[in-house]
């Protein structure tokens, strides 16, 4: 008996310990193709102990994901979900030794996949695909010039790419991310030989943990490549007349599963400016996290300050330059799970420049006018390096550490002849920028996630100026040389730590996001002025001006963000509330501060979506801001910064309509207003071109409401194989300066009117543009009253014409009409391209030549919020060249 007992409840334990011991239950997640899906969310449901249990994964990159189960585990059902996929809801068998499961496309969507032979055009889901060969025409210096030719996209002068009238955030390779914020460096570098095809992906997120929690709103591109090898590249070396003219590139690409490189480098002294600086100096205040966005969903955006001044022609036929760039990036996985990225760019150039100017500033009072013909020579140097490493811990945890250094240096020396006489001056600056960001996020259900970052950025930014006027000399007692002369020494540096914790969820159709976070934000600026007042007059020797500041700001904020969507009905909302404690010089305040954004939208059956935002703001002026405009009035008028530190309180009303849709239709359409009352809004002046490629933001000039309209149409013409292009915008602008208690109110107001034809290749590619822009300013003070009025026009022709397999012809011609005084002026241009393939798509001879009418110099008017002027400036000579092109 005793032993049928200890039998019995040996098999009990035994039992028990079977139903105990875990299990791995694992499968494939793809489409109906047969693709592996990355990131997909995988839920399993079951009961355990009568009570609902939930295991969350996300798929790899092959499409796999896997669960431990034990025997207790009853009821199980499988559920995956993926954006632009239908739900898979079914109950699944444990016990089998691998499922696959295939998602078919969202029938609410475009279809999954839609393929148009005449287009090269594929949709999947949020990713539109375009097929390079359709739209290349061999000709293309860069990625950037490419992206110039395919439907849906806009490059301006500066590198900024839109697809949609939405502006893209990244560009990545393969799916990866090897440049960050400075993906221009890569588009404007990377040949389009290398890439087969180019994808925009909306509701992009940097972070696989938070997809189906949070959504970014982010646009980026990805660029598939052509050859997926151990080793690939192409170079062109280019050499012409007159001058000693150059233009050579190379290309080293590497794409293994395991690791990515690659190596971009480009020197030339044809105009080509083959980098783009970003603001590092300046970094967001609040929150610097890369993962949420607690604010509403992102629209076309307000038109920018430089989108307010006339650019001009393209940059490239005004820079006289030697420029030189070498930047790398990589991405190696050791092990599983873990990745290791970074990259270095070393970046010169060299420009010479003769213009001459005759301003108005605006913001000085009263007003001040003078004349300069000023003979400038830069030389300006960048190198940086940045590390990141990341590990994703069994798709649940995910570990980020980056760390960035920055280090540049510009060095502007100028023969400046004015009215007074003759000044000869240097300015020199110097930049150091360090960040350290570490990055958590915890998924720890289907429903919600934890995401935490500390930031730490350290900046420092030394000036010198020396200005030697020989007609001060006597006075000032200096021999007149640029050593022992003016000088105004300036260093800003500046701290930041930022800490963020985000608490993300959702429950039935609501998105919730809480962020609290803390910031202490350090601003020094000092300097020392000798020789010279704050109105331009000589000082004696000995008598120095200087200049103290210290601004401190310490703050604690939190931010709620709530989403709900029914049908084709989505709101968004997100409110901020930031209370702090404020030290500028010898002054402290403590201060509360509100922002409210609400966001209605509507998305058509038919296609097509309607947003309505309104946003409110009660907030103080960044403490970037606040430092002096220290160059104003060209260096004459040196100014002490804002006197005045009060919350300003400000509506802003945004309607838009967006609708794309390359396939039914054929066309993109979006259109949208946007006006604001009484809006802290400081002014930036953009000086003119990429010749200074310097900004001076005015923190005592602010808008007091303006009124924006913009619409763009780009719809498919059968007959004519390609897309008519319309692009209107319209801004009026009410600015205030207010200084030595005199106001000067400036009207502004700008419309711009673009049409333009490119057609699709076909053997015979034609780009037709005309751009009429139109600029009013009208200036009103009891110092100064005046009306100014601009018109340009703008016509661009490029026509294509391949006769042959291996040679194809490219011409253009520009013609430009501008204002000069109480007349205008017109220029033409003229550029050709042939292109020879000896080898096809191995070897390819090019001839160009560039500005064949020889169009020596340029002059025209200029309006912007905070000056007129008219400058007159040299242009890049006619030349002739010839390059090869070789890939590997």
């Amino acid at each position: 008996m005793l032993k049928r007992l200890f039998i019995i409840a040996l098999f009990c334990y035994l039992s028990c310990e079977a139903l105990a011991q875990p299990q791995r239950f694992s499968g494939t997640v793809r489409d109906t193709a047969g693709i592996a899906l990355s990131n997909a969310s995988v839920l399993l449901k079951y009961t355990l102990n009568n009570e609902d249990k939930v295991l969350y994964a996300l798929s790899d990159s092959a499409g796999r994901f896997s669960f431990t189960f034990t025997a207790a585990f009853t009821h199980p059902v499988l559920e995956i979900t993926m954006l632009g996929f239908k739900k898979h809801v079914a109950p699944i068998n444990l016990y089998k030794d691998e499922v696959e499961i295939r998602l078919s496309a969202a029938g609410s969507l475009l279809p999954s996949v839609v393929v148009t032979n005449n287009f090269g055009i594929r949709v999947n889901g949020d990713t539109t695909t375009f097929s390079i060969s359709r739209f290349s025409n061999k000709n293309e210096q860069s990625v950037e010039d490419l992206l110039k030719k395919i439907p849906g996209f806009d490059v301006d002068n500066d590198g900024n790419i839109k697809f949609n009238g939405r502006l893209i955030e990244k560009v990545l390779i393969e799916g990866d991310d090897l440049y960050g914020s400075d993906f221009k460096m890569l588009t404007r570098n990377l040949s389009p030989d290398a890439v087969e095809q180019v994808q925009a992906i909306d509701n992009y997120n940097d972070n696989p943990l938070l997809k189906g929690l949070v959504n970014t709103n982010k646009q980026v591109l990805n660029l598939k490549l052509k050859k997926k090898v151990l080793l690939s590249g192409n170079t062109d070396l280019g050499g012409g007349v007159p001058g000693g003219k150059y233009d050579n590139r190379i290309n080293l690409l590497s794409i293994t599963p395991a690791a990515k490189i690659t190596v971009l480098g480009n020197m030339n002294n044809i105009g080509v400016s083959p980098f783009s600086f970003t603001a590092s100096d300046k970094p967001d205040p609040v929150s610097m996290s890369r993962s949420f966005e607690t604010t509403a969903e992102k629209i076309t955006p307000i038109a920018a300050s430089a989108e307010l001044n006339y650019q001009g022609i393209d940059a490239k036929r005004s820079n006289i330059n030697n420029a030189k760039i070498i930047n790398a990036g990589f991405l190696v996985r050791p092990v599983k799970d873990l990745s290791i990225k970074g990259g270095m760019y070393l970046i010169g150039e060299k420009t010479i420049q003769q213009q001459w100017r005759d301003i108005t500033y605006l913001t000085n009072t009263p007003a001040v006018h003078f004349t300069e013909s000023t003979a400038l020579n830069k030389q300006q140097s960048f190198s940086a390096a940045r590390l990141e490493m990341s590990y994703m811990r069994r798709n649940k945890q995910l570990f980020e550490y980056d760390f960035k250094y920055e280090r540049g240096s510009i060095d502007h020396r100028a023969d400046m002849l004015l009215s007074s006489g003759n000044l000869f001056t240097t300015l020199a600056t110097d930049k150091i920028h360090v960040e350290n960001r570490f990055h958590y996020t915890n998924r720890f259900s289907s429903n919600t996630a934890l995401d935490a970052e500390i930031l730490y950025n350290r900046n420092k930014v030394p000036q010198h100026l020396y200005i030697t006027p020989l007609t001060y000399a006597a006075e000032i007692g200096f021999h007149p040389d640029t050593i022992h002369s003016l000088r105004q020494e300036s260093n800003f540096p500046l701290q930041q730590l930022s800490v963020n914790t985000h608490l993300a969820g959702a429950a039935n159709n609501w998105n919730y996001t809480l962020n609290l976070g803390y910031n202490h934000f350090n601003r020094d600026f000092n300097t020392g002025i000798y020789g010279i007042d704050s109105t331009g007059n000589a000082l004696p020797a000995g008598k120095p001006y200087m200049t103290d500041y210290l601004m401190r700001d310490q703050s604690i904020f939190t931010t709620l963000s709530l989403r709900y969507k029914t049908g084709n009905i989505k709101f968004d909302g997100s409110s901020t509330l930031t209370k702090g404690k404020y030290e500028w010089a010898v002054t402290a305040s403590n201060y509360t501060l509100f922002k409210h954004r609400f966001t209605t939208s509507y998305q058509f059956k038919k296609g097509g979506a309607l947003n309505a935002i309104y946003t409110w703001q009660r907030e103080l002026p960044a403490a970037f801001d606040l430092v002096p405009a220290w160059w104003m009035a060209g260096y004459r008028n040196l100014r002490k910064g804002a006197s005045q530190f009060s919350p300003a309180t400000g509506h802003i009303f945004s309607l838009n309509y967006a609708l794309s849709d390359f396939f039914k239709r054929q066309l993109l359409a979006y259109c949208g207003v946007v006006y604001t009352i009484k809006g802290e809004r400081y002014i930036e002046d953009i000086l003119s071109t990429a010749r200074y490629q310097k900004t001076e933001t005015i923190p005592y000039a602010f808008t007091n409401r303006y009124f924006i309209a913009y619409a763009r149409l780009e719809k498919y013409i059968r007959p004519f194989s390609g897309n008519l292009i319309l692009d209107v915008n319209s801004t009026w602008g009410n600015y205030l300066n207010r200084s030595n208690a005199i106001d000067n109110y400036i009207r502004f107001n700008t419309s711009d009117i673009k049409l333009g034809f490119k057609s699709v290749w076909t053997g015979v590619n034609i780009l037709v543009q005309s751009n009429l822009k139109l600029r009013r300013q009208t200036m009103n003070s009891n110092q100064f009253k005046k009306t100014n009025n601009n018109l340009y026009q703008e016509n661009r022709v490029s026509l294509y014409y391949m006769p042959g397999q291996r040679l194809n012809v490219e011409c253009k011609a520009e013609y430009y009409v501008m204002p000069n005084g109480n007349t205008h002026q017109s220029y033409l241009f003229l550029d050709f391209n042939v292109q020879y393939a000896l080898i096809k798509d191995k070897l390819v001879l090019n001839g160009i030549g560039s500005n064949l009418s020889n169009v020596h110099a340029l002059t025209f008017n200029t309006i912007t919020p905070t000056q007129v002027s008219t400058q007159r400036y040299n242009l890049l000579e006619r030349y002739f060249m010839i390059k090869v092109h070789y890939a590997f």
